[in-house]
């Protein structure tokens, strides 16, 4: 790229919205399902299911923060 010239960046979408990543917590806290199952419910891996149920990257904790709880 030249000095001159912005970057570039592919905005990637979402595969989980925000109600998405809320129900995989709470189907994980029934006990119920593996997060391997839930994973294929949601289309996402595993790895994936286990990031927003242990709030690997801070989202989950976002959104209680946002709702004041």
């Amino acid at each position: 790229m030249g000095q001159n010239q912005p970057s570039v960046r592919k905005l990637r979408e979402r595969k989980l919205s925000l109600d998405d990543r809320i129900a995989i917590c709470e189907l994980y806290n029934l006990g119920t399902f593996t997060m391997e199952k839930i994973g294929e419910m949601f289309g996402v891996s595993q790895p994936r299911v286990s990031q927003i149920v242990r709030d690997t990257y801070g989202e989950m904790m976002q959104i209680r923060k946002n709702k004041g709880e």
